[in-house]
């Protein structure tokens, strides 16, 4: 059968250690530039920190705030997350030129306690979602923010609800997040109409906690949605993985996973295949691993690959852009956490495969059916390299 087999050049993973500790969680181009969004911390305070791949520039955000989601529209950059000023957490946004000059901090919300989770480039301005917190309810809204700074809440309050990502596809908006009750939380997702008005929505999920903490557009104009259920033991946590259409239909449903918990960050398609990149304590990590792998056609897992040394090693976003494929995390080394990024040059071929026939490193795994777009190979190792 014929595969598309995509070779990668390797490149070492560059580590950031220059502060006390530090996070990438987010990657977005903007005019071809790459820009990586994570935390610092300096003297005990959390600070927003900006990135570019090339080196051009770095900042950090005035007062102690945490980056939540990082979107692109051709010449700006917008952040949101939370702001802690006078310890009050609220929801907060950062909004920055191509070139990484700050242009405006603002506060989204005057509720107590807030958290914008979701941010996405959307008409002339910007569309976020915000989660208010009261003990242990939650409730999302979302918000528009003109080119300007004005911010107004558009459509319902949406109660018992957190919204972890935002999409738009022409004049609908899509969502993802879960949906809690008093004894389980559940997988959910939706679509708003042109006013921000709730066209349907489901919630779904067989285990006591699910939840869906990513949603993309995939190249057929679809959704990708990621992240964890208990299907059996609740303290035991596999990915979850769907592919819907706007009208709710979902076109495939994957659960997988090890012995122990696995969950998913991000599922996108790009031109190299549809990938997942998650973190996981099973197949022998030794505390959390990064886990990250190829999807066939079906939804099945076709390759995966999971690395780390002791500790905690996570991997939060990836992003394709041309031929180069980016990866972002954290690691843990002598208890404190050490951003890693990686760039992968990938470049790719059309051959004839047998299925079943292993094309891939002794660190993967197949699906059960040995066909679909493998990611080849999946060969990782921590670099000493520094910046």
């Amino acid at each position: 059968m014929l595969l598309l087999l995509i070779q990668i050049a390797l490149a070492e993973p560059v580590l950031w250690d220059e502060y006390e500790e530090n996070w990438f969680h987010q990657i977005a181009s903007v005019n071809e530039q790459i820009v990586f969004a994570g935390r610092v911390v300096q003297q005990d305070q959390s600070y927003a920190w900006l990135y570019s791949w090339d080196e051009s520039w770095e900042v950090l955000s005035a007062d102690s705030s945490e980056i939540q989601s990082m979107a692109t529209n051709g010449s700006e950059i917008a952040v949101c997350g939370v702001s802690r000023v006078d310890n009050r957490p609220k929801a907060w946004a950062w909004f920055l030129s191509e070139g990484g000059e700050s242009l405006r901090e603002q506060v989204l919300s005057d509720e107590n306690i807030s958290d914008c989770t979701s941010i996405v480039s959307f008409e002339d301005g910007w569309l976020a979602s915000i989660t208010f917190h009261e003990g242990d309810q939650k409730s999302s809204q979302l918000v528009q923010i003109s080119a300007d700074g004005e911010v107004e809440e558009i459509g319902e309050v949406l109660r018992d609800i957190q919204i972890l990502g935002i999409v738009t596809k022409e004049d609908k908006v899509g969502l993802a997040g879960y949906i809690l009750s008093s004894e389980r939380t559940s997988g959910w997702f939706g679509v708003l109409d042109s006013e921000a008005q709730l066209l349907w929505s489901k919630s779904l999920g067989d285990g006591q906690f699910n939840k869906l903490k990513s949603i993309s557009i995939d190249q057929k104009g679809d959704l990708l949605s990621c992240g964890y259920t208990t299907p059996g033991d609740p303290e035991n946590w596999d990915i979850w993985l769907l592919n819907w259409d706007w009208d709710g239909n979902i076109l495939f449903e994957t659960i997988w996973g090890g012995e122990f918990k696995d969950g998913c960050k991000n599922l996108k398609e790009s031109s190299s295949g549809i990938h997942f990149v998650g973190d996981t304590e099973s197949f022998g990590a030794d505390g959390w691993d990064v886990l990250r792998g190829t999807l066939n056609m079906d939804g099945g897992v076709s390759a995966w690959e999971h690395f780390g040394e002791e500790g905690d090693d996570y991997a939060y976003d990836f992003h394709q852009e041309g031929d180069r494929m980016f990866w972002v995390g954290s690691l843990e080394e002598d208890g404190n956490r050490i951003a890693w990024a990686e760039m992968e040059t990938i470049a790719g071929d059309i051959e004839q495969v047998d299925s079943g026939e292993e094309r891939i490193s002794s660190r993967c795994g197949c699906g059960d059916s040995g066909q679909g777009l493998l990611l080849l190979p999946l060969i990782w190792g921590w670099s000493r390299r520094k910046r």
